[in-house]
């Protein structure tokens, strides 16, 4: 009878056509329309035996105590003009690229800014440049370079900041007027009345230090040259 049964099975895989591709093909051969109602079959049996339970109150899941407190897991959506420096996302990372050496000194210098930590240039040319930390004891260092043959740069050393802020200053070395420039170019142009103490208003809120007037009327000055050229031209 076994062999009976397996020469039955062979004369039907043996008469049963090849699957060519074409549309509905599947409705024609027994072989995909078993495997297609076994599919089902098994689809069931899984939801019938799923778990209906949350898996809040199901106790092989147990909760921690401080997720079950009221407000956990509620974001609150932070207004627009919020501080970069309670965030990490200004963070350099080793092996990122840049198209300029322009893009280097912008990140470099936010990132220090948003971590309340000041630098010193150490190189500063057409193919390399470094900084490092103020406090010349600790060695923070962000390293840059563009290849010979590369069109793009790259940061190919990064330490980590090491030092610890002994207290808060109000000024930073590192905010200069040209630093101004690129955080209120578009504001200082879509109103040409933009005073420097708003200038400086702008800067404490956002970065919590406080720039002089010189320095926020010089950068309202260079938002104008870059814009419509110095007075001579």
């Amino acid at each position: 009878m076994e062999e009976d049964k397996e020469e039955e099975k062979v004369q039907a895989t043996e008469s049963e056509p090849e699957p060519q591709g074409l549309a509905d093909e599947g409705e024609r051969i027994s072989g995909i329309v078993e495997d297609m109602e076994k599919e089902d079959q098994d689809a069931q049996i899984m939801e019938q035996c799923g778990d209906s339970s949350d898996d809040e109150n199901d106790e092989r899941f147990p909760v921690l105590g401080e997720w079950r407190e009221e407000g956990f897991g509620n974001p609150v959506v932070q207004g627009i003009r919020c501080p970069e420096f309670e965030y990490r996302v200004n963070e350099v990372i080793q092996g990122a690229k840049y198209r300029t050496i322009k893009d280097v000194k912008d990140v470099v210098n936010v990132w220090p800014i948003s971590l309340r930590k000041e630098f010193r240039v150490l190189k500063s040319s057409i193919k390399e440049y470094e900084v490092r930390c103020a406090d010349r004891d600790y060695t923070w260092r962000v390293h840059a370079y563009k290849g010979k043959f590369k069109t793009h740069w790259k940061c190919s050393i990064v330490t980590p900041h090491t030092c610890r802020l002994t207290g808060v200053v109000g000024h930073h070395r590192n905010i200069t007027s040209t630093f101004v420039v690129k955080k209120m170019y578009g504001v200082i142009l879509d109103k040409m009345d933009y005073e420097p103490a708003l200038i400086i208003k702008d800067i404490e809120q956002n970065f919590q230090y406080v720039i002089s007037y010189a320095k926020a009327w010089r950068a309202k000055q260079k938002v104008f040259e870059m814009r419509f050229g110095t007075y001579e031209a």
